[in-house]
């Protein structure tokens, strides 16, 4: 069984600088140091279940709680280290012969990103009172250090990070240490290395595809714990719910979830971080049983056949969760790792192609459950776009064509409006909805600075009594002129002003049109075809002349594909002239990257009131955007959905200078020798989900997860002690 468990092969250490025996290195581990590594060991592997399942660190007692583990993490460390050096035991570790910069210099960026947050609190400039939604000043700052703008927010993301600073040197300490059976069986077959033996006859001892024990032990426990989270979600998915697993309510969000993360993209995120470990966890596996001569029986007694169903369920988990930047992440690692496997199982013959199919049946899997609901996302949900429009216009055209629905009921269904906000409809002044009132009539509601300040516009058509029918409505408006086209046809419009009294604005909200939201989008969510925003008011004649969409069942696609290219034609050009149901990259950048372009913006207008070096502080970036927005219940205000930008905002250029150097740092070592040598393939597997998840961060907030922070945190433990060189080279 032993020499199962370590393919055959005895461990040895990595590095001819740990090679010469010495009474320190051999001594007998005391009893203390191996109840309290086991202690870290457990308290390790329980935190990285419970990260994601405590909501994945969304609600603060979640935070607080795996901050205390990190801090219990920290204090086992420092108690190991006094038992090490009040009895001379050292271990033996598998990257004893890594530089010792690489170690000195990771611990001294962690001292400094801690400082940097630690000053930033105490030397705070302000603290936010939402109530009044301004930032309070508090004398006695020094302005050449880091300050903070908010300090409670920068106090819990001090917290935060010392307990996740206790989380990755705990990790990186326990995992580089050989296991009492790997020292047990290193001494068995000829005790430590001589000196100067060659790296690759050591590695040659163990066998290509050994991944240590308590790394194996790590990464068992993250991919069984990912297959839960996995079905869970989809299930979730598949029978929605308004609450987290069923039983937490979100404070503001319905819908949207997967598993026990409020935010889809979160956990599509967070497994796309998941399942490229298991797969480098099975191949190996898989190639030790290719290379031991007896495949079908090494494969079939393993236990590690249960990383199948695992993997399955964590490759196409992504793709239910309905998240396009996770589909899209996703994707991009499947092709990112398919290299990868081909490469090191190249010249096995037939076997050689069984691992590189598991990652296209995670992703058929993933979209033969998730078809419908993902294109509906891709193809039909970009539906606030952004016009392009600096001021108000004084006239303009909308155009909507879309299938009148079956199920049409008597009140109101929205098509298309007019808003200058592209979080709520109603937040700016001036908006114009075109909607569908039920029983054959049209409407059009104009509200100015209130809701009972508006103006009801409404008329009958025929055709809007024919269930499945494409239908075109045109809306012009000039000063107080308004005028109602279906398929062509005029339509005499009666007036209804609100009791707040309405006066004909001079100019009307254009920065975004709204398509299909609020009410009844139930009902016309995938139906609606076109969607065009023109600057001036067409006359009647020039309606009539334009083709029509609506040409009948047959000839429908080509002619909407016509009518939209006429209206492409008018002079001046559309502002917007958007078809749906394809994937229109004007589409989604016209709806700026489902509102993140509108958040940029406002990130971008705030940078120049606080220091471009120091930033606004650590983790002040959501109550400072709510002052900014003037609204302390904004819900799309936490983040700025852009973690290079937040990053930016709230640390400064220099700040955000030393936290790119402490992952650079954490990550250098794999080109450095000396480290634990894992088999090639599988330290780029970790590199390939960690560079998904950077390539994520870009478009949404990855780091700002606690569960994510968590799980990267660890698998940058991993890659700081793994090397892709053999000693010496």
């Amino acid at each position: 069984m032993a020499s199962e468990a370590t393919g055959g092969t005895p461990p040895a250490v990595c590095s001819p600088a740990a090679a010469p025996r010495s009474p320190s290195v051999e001594r007998h581990e005391p009893a203390a140091h191996r109840r309290v590594d086991r202690l870290s060991e457990w308290l390790l592997l329980g935190m990285a279940v419970f990260s994601p399942w405590a909501l994945a660190g969304w609600p603060a007692w979640s935070v607080w709680t795996l901050n205390g583990g990190g801090y219990l993490l920290g204090g086992l460390l420092a108690a190991k280290a006094v038992i090490r050096r009040r009895t001379g035991y050292r271990p033996v570790r598998w990257n004893a012969g890594q530089p010792r910069w690489a170690g000195a210099a990771l611990a001294v960026l962690t001292v400094l990103v801690l400082l940097w947050n630690l000053v930033s609190a105490l030397n705070a400039r302000a603290v936010v009172d939402l109530s009044t939604l301004r930032a309070v000043e508090r004398g006695g700052f020094i302005p050449w250090l880091p300050h903070s703008y908010d300090a409670p927010s920068t106090w819990f993301h001090f917290w935060t990070a010392l307990g996740l600073a206790g989380v990755f040197w705990s990790a990186r300490d326990w995992l580089t240490q050989l296991t009492r059976h790997e020292r047990h069986v290193r001494r068995a077959r000829g005790g430590a290395p001589a000196p100067g033996e060659p790296a690759a006859v050591l590695y040659e001892r163990r066998g290509p595809h050994y991944v240590p024990r308590r790394l194996r032990r790590l990464l068992w426990v993250l991919s069984v714990n990912g297959a839960l989270l996995a079905l869970v979600g989809v299930a979730g998915t598949l029978r929605p719910s308004e609450n987290l697993l069923g039983l937490f309510p979100h404070p503001t969000r319905r819908g949207g979830f997967f598993g026990p993360f409020w935010y889809r993209n979160n956990g599509a995120q967070y497994l796309n971080l998941l399942w490229p470990v298991c797969l480098a966890l099975w191949h190996a596996v898989y190639l030790r049983a290719v290379d031991s001569g007896s495949f079908l029986r090494r494969l079939t007694s393993s236990p590690a056949l249960a990383l199948l169903p695992c993997l399955l369920f964590m490759t196409a988990a992504p793709f239910v969760t309905t998240s396009r930047g996770g589909t899209l992440i996703s994707g991009l690692v499947m092709l990112a790792c398919l290299p990868v496997l081909v490469f090191s199982a190249w010249r096995r013959g037939w076997q050689w192609g069984l691992p590189v199919a598991l990652i296209p049946v995670g992703a058929v899997a993933g979209l033969a459950l998730a078809w419908a609901p993902l294109a509906e996302r891709f193809l039909y949900e970009t539906r606030v776009l952004a016009t392009g429009a600096k001021v108000g216009l004084q006239e303009f055209t909308l155009r909507c064509v879309f299938t009148l629905p079956p199920n049409l009921r008597r009140g109101p269904v929205n098509l298309l409006g007019l808003s200058d906000s592209p979080g709520v409809f109603h937040q700016s002044s001036n908006t114009v909805m075109l909607r569908l009132l039920g029983e054959g009539r049209v409407g059009v509601r104009v509200v100015l600075d209130a809701p009972d300040r508006a103006l009801e516009l409404s008329g009958t058509n025929a055709a809007l009594t024919r269930p499945d029918q494409p239908v075109e409505i045109i809306y012009t408006q000039a000063g107080s002129g308004a005028a109602v086209y279906v398929n062509g046809q005029p339509v005499k419009l009666a007036q209804r002003a609100g009791k707040g009294g309405f006066v004909w604005p001079e100019h009307f909200a254009s920065r975004h049109l709204w398509a299909g939201r609020g009410d009844g989008a139930d009902l016309i969510r995938g139906r609606i075809r076109a969607a065009t925003l023109l600057s001036r008011a067409l006359p009647a004649e020039e309606v009539a002349a334009l083709p029509s969409p609506v040409g009948g069942p047959a000839a429908g696609e080509k002619a909407r594909a016509d009518a939209s290219e006429a209206w492409a034609r008018l002079d001046p050009r559309p502002l917007l002239n958007v078809t749906w149901g394809d994937l229109s990259p004007t589409r989604l950048v016209a709806g700026g990257f489902g509102g993140r372009t509108a958040i940029y913006e406002d990130v971008h207008r705030m940078l120049p009131h606080y220091p471009s070096w120091s930033g606004a502080g650590p983790g002040t970036f959501a109550n400072l955007y709510k002052v900014h927005l003037g609204d302390p219940q904004a819900t799309d205000a936490w983040y700025a959905h852009n973690d290079y930008l937040e990053t930016r905002f709230t640390y400064g250029w220099l700040g955000a200078t030393l936290l790119g150097l402490l992952l650079a740092v954490a990550v250098v070592p794999v080109i450095l020798p000396g480290g634990l040598r894992l088999p090639r393939y599988f330290t780029f597997c970790l590199l390939v989900g960690l560079a998904g998840a950077l390539l994520h961060a870009r478009f949404d907030f990855v780091f700002q997860t606690h569960a994510l922070l968590f799980l990267t945190v660890l698998l940058c433990s991993v890659l700081s002690v793994c090397t892709l060189r053999n000693a010496g080279t």
